[in-house]
């Protein structure tokens, strides 16, 4: 009799479901303290959850980083501190980014680097208005007629009613 080869996982419907396999297939139990595929997936997400890193992209990086499962002898150590290694990567390329951005902007502001020529409407000259109440038919002129519509519709909310009788919060009406 032929033995059965073991079956094609194929592709698996969540990353979670992934890496409980994972943890199974490479950690089986070998007389050792019994593995808690479930514990450890939950302090994984929760370590994650510090920096909003997934869990599909902790397995992008945890699977060159556990080249030999047999020798690691803490399961649950071993996968929580690589979390809290990519948690600090994705926290350090995250400040590098604002960093980085901040310089630019700072270059801008102080004229280092020409930003660019800036277009403006020939018709507005880049204000937005053709006469005091006629907006220009640029994307500055339809932005300004867009917020002074909202302008006034906030005024027309915000005029109170007369105080009397009918309108006092004192006076409530049944329903």
């Amino acid at each position: 009799m032929v033995p059965a080869s073991p079956p094609d996982r194929g592709p698996l419907v969540t990353p979670e479901v992934e890496f409980r396999r994972r943890l199974e297939e490479r950690h089986p139990p070998n007389g050792g303290p019994p593995l808690d595929p479930e514990w450890i997936v939950r302090c994984v997400k929760a370590k994650l959850e510090e920096a909003n890193v997934s869990l599909d992209e902790f397995l992008k990086f945890e699977l060159p980083k556990t080249a030999n499962p047999r020798a690691v002898r803490n399961p649950g150590g071993h996968y929580v501190k690589l979390a809290q290694r990519l948690v600090i990567e994705s926290l350090t390329r995250s400040t590098e980014a604002l960093r980085v951005g901040r310089t630019v902007l700072d270059d801008i502001r102080n004229g280092a680097v020409d930003p660019g020529p800036v277009q403006r409407c020939a018709k507005c000259g880049g204000g937005g208005y053709l006469t005091e109440s006629t907006f220009c038919n640029c994307k500055m002129g339809a932005d300004v007629a867009v917020v002074e519509q909202r302008k006034r519709k906030r005024a027309e909310q915000t005029q109170y009613p007369v105080p009397g009788p009918a309108n006092s919060p004192a006076v409530q009406v049944a329903a």
